[in-house]
């Protein structure tokens, strides 16, 4: 139960909030002050509110102030030479400037000089205005609030932005390859779990159609992407350095270029995203089920196909990444922004698939069918290998 202030007469209870927003600590940070987009367009759209009630409250004050006089003359039924002094502020005259227009500055003065004769004219003007204005008003309010509702959940979203920056720095190219330089030996986990490992594969099959016209390029590269995969990521994979001699026996280890290094990096990235957001499903049906929702509709293998749908969707070119985030936030609650990188992902693994995958005659590509070809067990074997064939292997040194 939120607390009420007290102590409020009718004014303050009319004008002043009784709902109090809790906001992350960092929230006024140097970082975290740059607006998010939804709270630019929450901003844009009070702006657009303030100058409309601005426009009104103008118009009516200048009525206010013009039909007393009007009233008086015709009640004593005397001609007015001028208005009484310092009637018109400047605002005053800044209005019968922008309701005349062009004309404007020939009224005014027609106003000031014939008070008589142009006030029936301005008054009929500007109960016109004031009734087109009030109109044009209500009509943006039901469109302005439909916007608020829908920009609303996105207004304090700081963390996402904030993570999603967090992300792109932790998936940098140096950050990766900094950290397999820094170690012998990196143990990538990759979930053995078919479900989560089919939807990866699947999302970057269907960037890969939307990425390529020439259907048997595609095949071509999607079926040497399969066999890589299904021969080393099935298992918890170890990629060495070139200074290590033997692998952890509960591993399957192999030496691989730069390329496939990312890509594998990549790759289980892009898996880890796709189980956290099949996670966040399993949340937000309990939720549901906490809520007394429709569980039909809000189980978790509903609310995870709609948030794959929505990613193909946005793939697709069928939603924008703001509307994208939105509807997903709908699905899967506030915690979404965790896989908003899901799709940036996908991207940087399609032009590694795509660069190792396209040509037999890329390094990469010599490397994984050399490897497949041969029994090589440590680095002597992969030594010779290289050689052989004039490779040039990605070393920590």
């Amino acid at each position: 139960v939120q607390p009420v202030c007290s102590g409020r007469g009718e004014l303050e209870r009319t004008v002043l909030n009784d709902v109090w927003i809790a906001v992350p600590p960092d929230y006024h940070t140097e970082k975290a002050a740059e607006k998010t987009q939804p709270e630019k367009k929450l901003f844009s759209i009070e702006e657009e509110m303030i100058a409309m009630d601005l426009s009104l409250e103008s118009v009516s004050d200048l009525l206010r102030k013009l039909e007393p006089v009007f009233q008086s003359m015709c009640e004593d039924g005397n001609k007015l030479e001028t208005l009484p002094g310092g009637l018109l502020t400047k605002s005053n005259c800044d209005v019968i400037l922008k309701v005349w227009g062009e004309m404007g500055p020939e009224f005014l003065e027609q106003v000031k000089s014939s008070p008589t004769v142009a006030l029936p004219i301005i008054l009929n003007r500007l109960r016109e205005k004031e009734q087109e204005w009030q109109k044009t008003k209500s009509s943006y309010m039901q469109a302005w609030q439909v916007e608020l509702r829908r920009l609303f959940d996105g207004f304090l979203d700081h963390r996402g932005t904030l993570f999603l920056e967090h992300e792109k720095e932790k998936f940098s190219t140096n950050e990766l390859l900094q950290t397999i330089k820094s170690k012998s030996f990196i143990s990538l986990p990759c979930t053995s779990d078919k479900r989560i490992c089919g939807e990866a594969n699947r999302v970057l099959k269907t960037s890969l159609e939307l990425e390529l016209e020439d259907q048997d390029r595609r095949t071509t590269i999607y079926s040497r992407y399969e066999d890589f995969v299904n021969t080393y990521l099935t298992l918890d994979c170890g990629v060495p350095s070139s200074t290590e001699k033997t692998s952890p026996k509960d591993h399957l280890s192999f030496y691989a270029t730069e390329e496939l290094y990312m890509l594998v990096r990549f790759l289980q990235a892009l898996r880890q995203k796709v189980h956290k957001t099949w996670l966040l499903a399993g949340n937000a049906s309990r939720r549901a089920r906490l809520l007394q929702q429709d569980t039909s509709e809000t189980s978790q293998e509903k609310l995870f196909e709609r948030s794959m749908d929505l990613l193909f969707n946005l793939l697709g070119a069928n939603l924008k990444t703001g509307e994208y985030r939105t509807e997903l936030r709908r699905v899967l609650g506030p915690n979404c922004y965790e896989v908003f990188s899901t799709s940036w992902l996908i991207k940087r693994c399609l032009k590694l698939v795509i660069r190792i995958f396209a040509k037999s005659s890329s390094e990469s590509m010599k490397l994984v069918q050399c490897s497949n070809e041969r029994d090589l067990t440590n680095m002597s074997d992969y030594t010779s290998l290289l050689r052989e064939y004039e490779l040039s292997i990605f070393t920590t040194r």
